[in-house]
């Protein structure tokens, strides 16, 4: 599997790559259009658009079928850091142990 940030279509700093830019330059960079990903997961083109503008979020079986047509994992689209993660659990049971 690649690194959806090994080649970007146009710089765009991982850390700052909102979800629906990472989809679409996860979709150009795996060449397809928009109306090819409609086609292949029977939506309409304007759902695609939705997801890539972020005026909505695909579905977790959706985002699956994406990661495949692109050949990405979906950590790299979610920006899964687990030391952040583990961070705001620290930061969250640290908080709980003060009630």
């Amino acid at each position: 599997m690649r690194n959806l940030f090994d080649k970007q279509v146009r710089h765009v700093p991982q850390q700052y790559c909102p979800f629906g830019e990472k989809l679409k330059l996860a979709r150009v960079a795996a060449g397809y259009k928009q109306e090819q990903i409609a086609g292949f997961m029977k939506k309409q083109r304007t759902t695609i658009t939705n997801w890539e503008l972020g005026t909505a979020i695909p579905k977790s079986n959706e985002l699956l079928q994406l990661c495949v047509l692109y050949r990405v994992s979906p950590n790299e689209l979610l920006e899964w850091d687990q030391e952040a993660v583990d961070e705001a659990w620290n930061d969250d049971m640290r908080g709980k142990d003060d009630n």
